[in-house]
C-alpha cells in the first residue's frame, strides 16, 4: 500500500512541476527543418508597397553641388530623431498628391515606391541635372502586441520588412506565447484580414503574409497554460502548497522505510 502511495504522490509531483514548465517542442522555430545538413526553405516574394493618401515620404535629392539643390537638400544625417525626419516629410494628400517644390503637385497614390522615385527623378531632371532623388516612407509602422518582450509600434527604416524582423524588435516571443498561433491583421479597403501564422513549422515563410505591410498588426496569443495561470491565481498557490506537503510526506515515508 505504502508503494501505491508513493507512486501515487510522485505522479502527482510530476504532473504539477510539469503544468509549471514551457515544453520546449513549443518554443523553437521551424522544427522540421532541424536537421545535419543544409536546407532550403521556400519564401514568398514581397509584394511592394503601393502608396496611399496619408503616407508621408521623405524626399531626399542628392547631387555634387549641394549649392545648386538649394531648399531641395535634405541630408538625413541632419535629422537624430525619426520625429524631425517627419516635419520635413511630404503627406500624400486626400486627393493622392504631394506639393514639391519646383515641380508643383505631383500624383504619387497608387504608385510603388521606385515608380514614384522615377517619376519625380524624371521632373527633377528637368530643371537640375546630376540629382539623384531617394524617397522613403516614414510611417512603416508595426504594431506589436501580445506574448512579446517588448509589445508596442514599431517604425522600420528598411524597405523590406519580415515577421521575424518585427519579432525580433520586440524582444522575440515570450516563453508563454503560443507560437503556433500568430495572428496578422491586414487593413484593406473596408475590410480587415486576419492570418494566423504557425512559426513552428517553416511554411510560414511562404505565405504571402510574412512580408509585412506598413500598419499591420502582429498579435502573438499566449498559451493556455498561461492563461490558466493568470486567471486563477489561487491555483497556483494551492499547487505549490500541495507539491511542498507531497514531498514532506515522501521524505517521511522515506525515513520510515
Amino acid at each position: 500500500m505504502r508503494k501505491i502511495i508513493n507512486l501515487g504522490l510522485i505522479a502527482f509531483l510530476t504532473l504539477s512541476f510539469s503544468s509549471c514548465c514551457v515544453k520546449y517542442k513549443n518554443l523553437v522555430y521551424i522544427q522540421d527543418k532541424y536537421t545535419n545538413t543544409s536546407d532550403t526553405i521556400q519564401t514568398s516574394k514581397n509584394q511592394e508597397i503601393i502608396l496611399r493618401t496619408g503616407d508621408n515620404l521623405y524626399i531626399n535629392l542628392i547631387g555634387a553641388n549641394i549649392e545648386e539643390l538649394g531648399i531641395y537638400y535634405r541630408d538625413v544625417r541632419s535629422s537624430a530623431y525619426r520625429e524631425l525626419l517627419a516635419l520635413q516629410g511630404y503627406m500624400i494628400d486626400p486627393e493622392g498628391n504631394i506639393n514639391f517644390p519646383m515641380i508643383g503637385k505631383t500624383q504619387l497614390a497608387g504608385l510603388t515606391i521606385k515608380e514614384a522615385r522615377d517619376l519625380i527623378q524624371s521632373k527633377i531632371d528637368e530643371f537640375i541635372a546630376n540629382v539623384v532623388v531617394d524617397i522613403r516612407l516614414l510611417n512603416y509602422k508595426i504594431t506589436i502586441l501580445g506574448e512579446v518582450a517588448r509589445p508596442g509600434t514599431y517604425t522600420f527604416d528598411q524597405r523590406e520588412v519580415n515577421l521575424l524582423d518585427a519579432l525580433g524588435a520586440a524582444g522575440d516571443c515570450s516563453a508563454n506565447a503560443d507560437r503556433r498561433r500568430v495572428i496578422i491583421l491586414r487593413k484593406e479597403a473596408e475590410n480587415t484580414k486576419a492570418e494566423t501564422l504557425n512559426l513552428l513549422n517553416s511554411d510560414f515563410i511562404a505565405n504571402p503574409y510574412f512580408w509585412l505591410k506598413p500598419n499591420d498588426v502582429i498579435y502573438v496569443k499566449p498559451t493556455r497554460s498561461k492563461t490558466v495561470a493568470a486567471n486563477s491565481p489561487l491555483l497556483s498557490v494551492i499547487l505549490s502548497s500541495l507539491s511542498v506537503t507531497a514531498t514532506l510526506i515522501l521524505y517521511i515515508s522515506y525515513l520510515k522505510d
